[in-house]
């Protein structure tokens, strides 16, 4: 490890959860049939559907073509989300055990085992959004719709918290990682919010999530011992 700058390995991680996001967003579909208000995303529009209509409402296309080709790009790009979860998880891990081991305190750890967390998550919900999408011509989709709202908030929840813990290290730090804090520390408030008042506000979340693996990999290869005190 280097001494001067402790967190170098994760960010080649991180470097890889920022590029394949750039390949999977030209895979996912950029289109949909109806999406719930509020929503300009239709993946994250899948992910966070209420229930059957807003689900049958979002597959809803004039002609079987359209539909086909709707089906076929959320299931190819669900597929690589399988690696794409493994990537950016093994770097909130990493990352956590990183700082665990070089600080030796406490909150570091909890990032572990919530990482796991959102890896199981992630990969139960992947499978119910591919189990919605091959029987989206059923009536019978409560089960598979509940499933999915519960595990997309595990998944979605446990990267909240991930982010509140390392918002308690950056604060702590030099001006600008106190300035990403902010964004660790928005992002479960804007979850929170998104669970009472879909819409919009999913977006914000997961902008935020977002900013913040932006915000962590440039963290870990510029970050040096001197700019930071470590949380108790």
């Amino acid at each position: 490890m280097n001494s001067r700058r402790p967190l170098l390995h994760a960010g080649w991680l991180g470097i890889a959860t920022i590029a394949f996001s750039f390949y999977l967003n030209s895979v996912f579909p950029t289109f949909a049939g109806e999406m719930q208000p509020g929503f300009t995303n239709p993946v994250l529009a899948f992910e966070f559907v209420e229930n059957v209509d807003e689900v049958k409402a979002l597959f809803s296309f004039d002609t079987a073509e359209e539909l086909q080709l709707f089906r076929s790009k959320m299931d190819h790009g669900n597929r690589l989300d399988f690696i794409f979860m493994v990537i950016y998880n093994g770097f909130l891990f990493f990352l956590g055990w990183l700082l665990f081991k070089h600080s030796g305190r406490k909150p570091f750890f909890y990032i572990l085992p919530l990482a796991l967390v959102a890896l199981a998550g992630d990969i139960l919900e992947t499978l119910q959004l591919l189990n919605i999408s091959s029987r989206i011509d059923e009536d019978s989709l409560a089960t598979p719709v509940l499933l999915l709202k519960w595990f997309t908030w595990l998944k979605w929840g446990a990267l909240a918290l991930i982010m509140h813990v390392f918002g308690l290290w950056l604060v702590k730090g030099a001006r600008w990682m106190k300035i990403l804090s902010t964004i660790a520390f928005a992002v479960p408030i804007l979850g929170f919010i998104a669970l009472f008042r879909p819409g919009l506000m999913n977006e914000f979340f997961a902008l935020g999530i977002g900013l913040m693996f932006l915000g962590l990999t440039l963290t870990a290869f510029f970050y040096k011992d001197k700019e930071a005190v470590h949380p108790t």
